[in-house]
């Protein structure tokens, strides 16, 4: 039955023997050239996709295959992380990753990107359940919060500090997927070469998806239009560009927006949902992305640097948006149930995810590049609705108890567990192992 049930990874113990600042900072500096190299490849891959001549809905289908590798890497990783230690795990999946990047240049055809794109997925979520899992081991028990913070801000960082740098060399050459290659292979020297020690390895524990998903329907649905939402801006955002006439530079600056907005929005829509009712943030999010996507989609003519305020604007209001849905379904649940659930809420934004650039690269092949921010103010605006309408039905909804916002992380369910609360003696509570299914159903769900 085990093997059946979604899994996840949790440290059986902390490190005695280890450096918390050294094993972090080595983590965080691997992780944040890891996440520029796979950001950068998203885009380089959609926008030689395009100069090659793929059509819409195969450049669409390239992505979304990222996203279906990523789903699987993030379920398998932990056991090989049990069978050979973390970093021999990361040494092997950040190679096959690097090599993974140069292949595309040796079979350009849309089936072998395929596959190249399921492979990288899965070894970027293998090499984020290494991370993750490490920091778990080694963090401060009474540092996790901000460390859980801050792993976010730096990987949704590195998604955007890489764009700039396709200025530097064509699309159609290979000089790009060389330096993804080379990106990805240096994020292996402070894992390697830092004294990090030995972290514990992981164990599995199961997860209750139907359970995270009746805890509070309203913060699910919301996860999984955000997914759609980021999967197909970060994926055919880049192809948008191209069609829409912007050069290289204009792209990564389009796209490097894209993640600033989303940055600077993070603190003042997270203290502002701390405050009163997450679902009207939400609404007012919603219901500004709606507008803006439809600015850009009914644009008669796009300049490069109106398209990048817009794109700013635009990543601000919807980006924070799965935190804000994450943080209000924990406000539903149970602090022991907290963790696990968190497990199924990845993959609810992980379907989305995967989803969303097969959607947009239809829509693009139907309608034009504006397809895009069609479909994405379709997403947003039937999401302001639904906010709108639980707002009129239940106009106040008992909590558990208000959980604070944390920026949290789109990867996967490891980093989760630094959310674990410590009690006056200074001991961890690691909280039950599984969703309880005899748990109250939130007013939400009905």
């Amino acid at each position: 039955m085990e093997d059946q049930q979604t899994a996840y990874a949790t440290p059986v113990a902390p490190l005695a023997d280890q450096n918390p600042v050294a094993t972090i900072s080595a983590i965080l500096i691997a992780v944040f050239l890891l996440g520029t190299g796979t950001a950068l490849q998203g885009t380089v891959i959609a926008l030689r996709a395009g100069s090659e001549g793929f059509s819409d809905l195969a450049i669409g289908i390239i992505m979304s295959s990222y996203f279906s590798g990523f789903i699987a890497g993030s379920l398998l990783g932990v056991r090989f992380i049990g069978s050979v230690g973390y970093i021999r795990t990361f040494a092997g999946f950040a190679s096959i990753a690097s090599a993974a990047a140069l292949a595309h240049l040796l079979m350009v055809d849309p089936v072998s990107w395929i596959i190249l794109r399921v492979v990288h997925g899965l070894c970027t979520a293998t090499l984020l359940v290494v991370v993750e899992s490490w920091l778990n081991t080694g963090s401060p028990v009474r540092s996790r919060g901000k460390i859980l913070s801050l792993y976010s801000l730096i990987y949704l960082a590195s998604m955007g500090v890489g764009q700039p740098l396709l200025a530097l060399f064509p699309e159609t050459g290979h000089e790009l997927f060389v330096l993804v290659s080379i990106l990805v292979s240096i994020s292996l020297v402070p894992v390697v070469l830092a004294n990090t020690g030995t972290p514990v390895v992981a164990e599995r524990r199961p997860l209750n998806i139907r359970r995270a998903f009746t805890a509070s329907r309203f913060a699910s649905i919301g996860i999984l239009v955000t997914g759609i939402s980021a999967g197909a801006l970060w994926s055919i955002g880049p192809r948008f560009a191209q069609l829409s006439g912007l050069n290289s530079s204009q792209i990564g600056l389009f796209m490097l927006m894209i993640s600033v907005g989303a940055l600077a929005a993070q603190a003042p829509l997270g203290f502002l949902s701390d405050r009163v009712d997450r679902r009207r943030v939400v609404l007012i999010s919603s219901g500004i992305g709606t507008c803006i996507a439809l600015v850009i989609a009914l644009m008669a003519s796009t300049d490069a640097a109106t398209l990048s305020i817009l794109g700013f604007v635009f990543g601000a209001f919807t980006m924070p948006l799965y935190s804000i849905c994450l943080a209000y379904a924990n406000d539903q649940l149970e602090t022991s149930e907290m963790v696990a659930a968190s497990g199924a809420y990845i993959i609810f934004y992980a379907i989305g995810s995967s989803a969303g650039p097969s959607l947009s690269g239809l829509a693009i092949g139907y309608m034009g590049p504006s397809g895009l921010f069609f479909l994405l103010s379709l997403c947003h605006g039937l999401f302001a609705v639904w906010s709108l309408l639980r707002l009129v039905a239940r106009p106040s909804v008992k909590l558990k108890h208000k959980e604070r916002f944390h920026p949290w992380p789109r990867t996967t369910a490891i980093a989760f567990r630094l959310i674990r609360k410590v009690n006056r003696g200074g001991k961890q509570n690691t909280g039950e192992p599984g969703i309880s299914a005899a748990a109250p159903a939130d007013p939400e769900s009905v």
